[in-house]
């Protein structure tokens, strides 16, 4: 479209006509400003709550995550050793048996002759542990033991870290039907009292339950090693908790989980046990926030337990003697007594004396291991205790046992054959005392063999 010479004027008249009515017109109000916003304060999480663990000195540590006090508390059953510490249950050596004790307490609350071992995590003052028959060793049978109500749960396998729920459940480990492999199960009361079993579907050891009970955290592989793990028990969704590589021993609270960081030397077998450098550590299930507490292992909360009443045996009434006439005395034959058999005792590693773990040999080459224990039991160790090859591709040709008296060290020897190369071929022992009972802590060897 053309413009004519008119019509342009005509453009410039009416722009001239709206700039005139725009001076004309009053200026705009000032804008004030908007403030940023202020930033909001997010309280940093800090773990809360009271928590127990053995240090690597075997002494008792008591911490409280608030305030962040840590002292050493003192039980009367230190001396003797202390294991597996639940709340205020622990177990400790006695010449008896196994005795489950309060930490706090001057008595203890029961003697377990048949042993026991794997305290777990305690609910309303009630203590679960696993007491296993090995005279069967290759298929020992285990019994899941809640004291005080003396509630028993027979399995046909070995069981290992049981757990009590807020509801009554129980949970533990027992082995799979691969080698080396722990199932997780469970087990609850119905309404009209039977007790059904279940197995979880999932591999994994030392559970705990949730405050609510309606999960479970546990250890279970992982391609770094052991780790934690959730498993959601209304959904049966599991999710991995942590990425360490060494987390163990997890135990649920109500201010988070605390558990143990062992190191690879501990973790590569079961899992169960280190010796040395351990760490205690708190994790936030809600925002998987990491606490270092401090060294040692075997972590659980100090919570408000009921009162425990000890049972005291009735007295026994002094029978009225009768009135007899004068006995014939007769001579009692002489005989010689039998030695009575050394049962029950503890033991402490201490290094190791030959054949540092790494050290390269062949395949089906005889070599002599050696090992140095401390006896930090009541009773003494003799030749008779037994070395048994509990794991591993070794064949073990012989062993001695040095006798040793209360607070001596002493040495363990064993001929071994290596029956399978590899960069890392690890046999795990276990020392018996004359009784066939345990005594102390797996312990092992790791080899290159070529």
């Amino acid at each position: 479209m053309r413009f004519t010479k008119v019509g342009g004027l005509v453009l410039l008249a009416i722009f001239a006509i709206w700039l005139g009515w725009k001076a004309s017109q009053p200026p705009p109000p000032a804008l004030t400003p908007t403030p940023p916003p202020t930033p909001v304060k997010v309280a940093e999480e800090k773990p809360v709550g009271k928590v127990l663990w053995v240090n690597d000195s075997g002494q008792l540590v008591q911490k409280d995550l608030h305030t962040g006090e840590k002292e050493s508390f003192e039980s009367k059953w230190s001396d003797m050793g202390l294991a597996w510490p639940s709340s205020y249950f622990a177990f400790s050596e006695d010449p008896q048996g196994t005795l489950l004790v309060d930490i706090r307490g001057k008595s203890p609350l029961a003697t377990l002759p048949e042993g026991g071992e794997f305290l777990g995590p305690s609910v309303g003052g009630k203590a679960v542990f696993v007491q296993t028959d090995y005279s069967n060793f290759e298929n020992p049978k285990s019994t899941i033991v809640i004291y005080p109500d003396d509630i028993r749960l027979n399995l046909a396998t070995q069981a290992i870290t049981p757990a009590l729920g807020p509801a009554g459940q129980i949970a533990w480990s027992q082995k799979g039907k691969r080698e080396g492999e722990w199932d997780l199960w469970l087990a609850t009361a119905n309404l009209d009292g039977k007790i059904t079993r279940e197995d979880l579907q999932v591999e994994g050891i030392f559970p705990s339950f949730s405050p609510d009970g309606t999960k479970l955290v546990f250890a279970a592989r992982s391609d770094k090693g052991w780790d934690l793990k959730t498993l959601n028990l209304v959904t049966r969704q599991s999710e991995w908790l942590t990425e360490v590589g060494d987390a163990i021993d997890p135990e649920w609270g109500p201010n988070g989980i605390v558990f143990t960081r062992a190191g690879e030397e501990a973790v590569e077998d079961y899992g169960f046990f280190c010796y040395g450098g351990c760490q205690v550590w708190h994790i936030s299930p809600s925002s998987q926030k990491l606490t270092k507490l401090g060294g040692g292992q075997m972590p659980t909360w100090l919570v408000d337990q009921p009162a425990l009443e000890i049972p005291t045996p009735p007295p026994t009434a002094t029978p009225t003697p009768e009135a007899t006439s004068t006995p014939i005395i007769t001579p009692t034959p002489t005989t010689t007594p039998t030695p009575a058999k050394v049962c029950g005792t503890s033991l402490k590693f201490q290094k190791d004396v030959t054949l540092p773990d790494g050290s390269k040999v062949k395949k089906g080459q005889k070599v002599e291991k050696v090992w140095l224990f401390k006896v930090t039991g009541d009773n003494e160790v003799t030749a008779d205790f037994q070395l048994k090859l509990e794991k591993g591709n070794f064949k073990l040709v012989s062993f001695t046992v040095e006798p040793a008296q209360p607070g001596k060290t002493f040495k363990v020897t064993a001929v071994i054959v290596p029956q399978k190369k590899g960069r890392s071929q690890k046999a795990t022992f276990q020392l018996y005392d004359e009784c066939g009972k345990p005594v102390g802590r797996p312990f092992w060897v790791k080899l290159r063999v070529r």
